[in-house]
């Protein structure tokens, strides 16, 4: 009579030693998957990076569309005479000071 009062006690140090085995593990909202708790740290880590990573994706591409936007209009609003003018002072410029092209040796 003894003996079955000692199985219950075994089983219990039984499962007690298989908890302590198995990690704790945690649910990842996102995937939906059983995962320790260090790796949904770092999963969470990895996706506010991308995050981030992403988000300076789309700033940068703004900037770059407002540079071209600005690009444009400034050509628009060159008025003609204004390459004359700079080609002129470039040439009056080589005109003082001598234009001497390098030689290219063959």
């Amino acid at each position: 009579m003894t003996e079955p009062i000692k199985e219950p006690e075994e089983k219990k140090e039984v499962q007690e030693e298989q908890k302590k085995d198995q990690p704790k593990l945690v649910l990842d909202p996102i995937t939906n998957e059983m995962v320790s708790k260090s790796e949904l740290k770092s999963r969470t880590k990895k996706r506010a990076k991308d995050e981030k990573r992403a988000e300076k994706q789309k700033e940068e591409k703004k900037e770059d569309k407002k540079k071209e936007d600005t690009k444009k209009v400034k050509e628009e609003d060159l008025d003609p005479t204004v390459n004359y003018k700079l080609t002129y002072s470039n040439i009056s410029r080589i005109d003082k000071h001598g234009y001497k092209p390098k030689k290219i040796k063959d």
